[in-house]
């Protein structure tokens, strides 16, 4: 659970940040070709293929959910992680493993209910 999270946390951040910088770049290349006299070819396919960059990956960062995934995997890894120090700390204790282990279940059924009712959403 905890690599999921981090996989969508990576995925998330890095498609969220080619979105703002790309926009911003887009904003900025389309001020400068549109103040010059004339726009060189250079400038006009740079604006061109950072839309595509930009329009790309918010579309992947939409499609992917990565931003309501990454939120579910973090509050279920808190949870596994605050059910295995609950059963290990002070002592495991071997008679109350199935009680631990019923937690665990459900804790990733909550996450997969989550996960499957945020895919059908959206």
């Amino acid at each position: 659970m905890d690599s999921r999270h981090r996989r969508s946390v990576s995925r998330f951040f890095i498609l969220r940040t080619l979105s703002v910088l790309g926009g911003v770049a887009v904003t900025a290349l389309s001020g400068i070709g549109l103040s010059s006299t004339t726009s060189s070819a250079e400038i006009r396919w740079t604006i061109f293929a950072l839309g595509f960059v930009v329009a790309g990956s918010a579309g992947i960062e939409q499609l992917g959910h990565y931003g309501q995934h990454r939120l579910l995997s973090r509050q279920a890894v808190d949870q596994l992680l605050t059910a295995g120090f609950d059963y290990l700390l002070p002592a495991a204790a071997p008679d109350e493993f199935d009680a631990f282990r019923k937690v665990v279940e459900d804790v990733l059924d909550t996450y997969n209910v989550a996960y499957n009712r945020s895919i059908a959403n959206q």
